[in-house]
């Protein structure tokens, strides 16, 4: 059973080291970064499953973090956390693919169940954008042998000699 890896995205060591030994004992593997470059970094060495990337980072790069993660991992699950979100802050990590959102401080248990479901709603996503996919697809492949056929019996049919019918007036052939 392999485990999933999260990479946890904080400036501040207390908290990165109580979510990384939470985590773990949650049977995750964890990462840690405390800026958005070494994060960065640490996305470029090693597969992760899941980002959860702290709102207010030292050096103020979440949001521009969610979006690389977006365009360069999108099998990646990714989290918001933070003490407060605005309105637009929310409106706006959810537009750009936010799987789920933690607020500090946090109990324990939640963020193992925020956690699993990010996750859980992530590979879901996933799997109705393959589906989707293969539905389209097999449709597309359908259409074009449809038209196939009815180019081919519209051949037939006009091959066919058109035979002449009389009708007298009792409307007997």
């Amino acid at each position: 059973i392999s485990m999933d890896a999260i990479l946890l995205v904080d400036g501040d060591f207390a908290i990165r080291n109580q979510l990384n030994l939470l985590l773990s004992q949650g049977g995750y593997l964890c990462r840690l970064a405390e800026v958005s470059t070494v994060a960065k970094h640490v996305l470029t060495e090693h597969r992760l499953q899941l980002i959860l990337i702290d709102l207010d980072l030292p050096d103020g790069e979440a949001l521009e973090l969610i979006e690389h993660c977006k365009d360069r991992y999108p099998d990646m699950a990714i989290m918001l956390m933070g003490r407060t979100f605005s309105a637009e802050t929310t409106s706006k990590a959810i537009h750009m693919g936010v799987n789920g959102f933690l607020l500090k401080p946090f109990h324990p248990e939640l963020v193992l169940v925020t956690v699993h479901n990010a996750l859980r709603l992530h590979r879901s996503d996933l799997q109705e954008q393959f589906i989707t996919r293969i539905l389209e697809r097999e449709i597309s492949t359908r259409t074009r042998n449809l038209d196939e056929q009815l180019i081919f019996f519209q051949t037939l049919l006009d091959a066919i000699p058109v035979p002449i019918y009389y009708k007298d007036k009792q409307c007997t052939y």
